[in-house]
């Protein structure tokens, strides 16, 4: 059966929350996706654990390059993906179990290229799941997408890639630039810019994990 889903994760020395990144895949309410885990030149035990979930899952396909930074990992994910839509996950990040049914069923019922949803902080591993009825999610839907990114309050479109569904050809010629800092932001701009038909969903399917080491908590750089 052709793939309806192709979920993006790149690898990069996270042994501690990888399993519990590729749990919440396992355990969504919607099956029909590719896991596709890219092993960023990892030095831990990364690469292993990746390898036996790909054992027991079918759905799951690794691959291992040298390391070139986030970027480039997605970038090579993106070339390799056969889903009819494309969603990024980061590896210490987990998903509601309802989150690719809730965001594929919308991008199916509006035509939307991109469906867009929030997310909750998290600081430590407890995670309290509220079930949606997917019936009941307010929903807005608009043309004009770039609008929702600079206003505030409920439909608000973050510049997160992680907060996304995209329709895989939406993203057509469009790369992530390698070795800077916050890549989301100029990704999420430019997919703006070709104002694809957008969902925006009224629920918090992303659980981010607040991790003082990780890179958008650092102070920036001239990248």
């Amino acid at each position: 059966t052709d793939v309806k889903i192709s979920v993006i994760v790149p690898v990069y020395n996270v042994e501690k929350e990888l399993p519990r990144c590729i749990e919440s895949l396992l355990t969504q309410t919607h099956s029909n996706f590719e896991l596709l885990l890219i092993n960023d030149g990892s030095s831990d035990g990364s690469p292993e654990i990746m390898e036996r979930y790909a054992e027991k899952d079918p759905r799951i396909r690794t691959l291992h390059k040298k390391n070139g930074g986030v970027s480039s990992a997605r970038n090579r994910g993106l070339e390799q993906a056969k889903g009819e839509y494309v969603y990024f996950l980061d590896s210490d990040d987990c998903l509601h179990p309802q989150c690719l049914e809730a965001a594929y069923s919308c991008a199916e019922k509006y035509q939307a290229e991109m469906v867009c949803f929030g997310f909750l902080k998290n600081k430590t591993g407890n995670i309290i799941l509220q079930k949606y009825n997917l019936s009941k999610i307010k929903i807005k839907v608009t043309d004009t997408p770039l609008f929702f990114q600079s206003r505030h309050g409920k439909y608000r479109i973050s510049f997160n890639v992680w907060s996304k569904l995209y329709k895989r050809e939406l993203l057509n010629g469009l790369e992530f630039i390698p070795k800077i800092h916050f890549e989301d932001y100029p990704h999420t701009y430019a997919v703006l810019a070709r104002k694809p038909r957008t969902a925006i969903l009224d629920a918090k399917l992303y659980f981010y994990t607040i991790n003082p080491q990780s890179i958008s908590k650092q102070k920036s750089t001239p990248q």
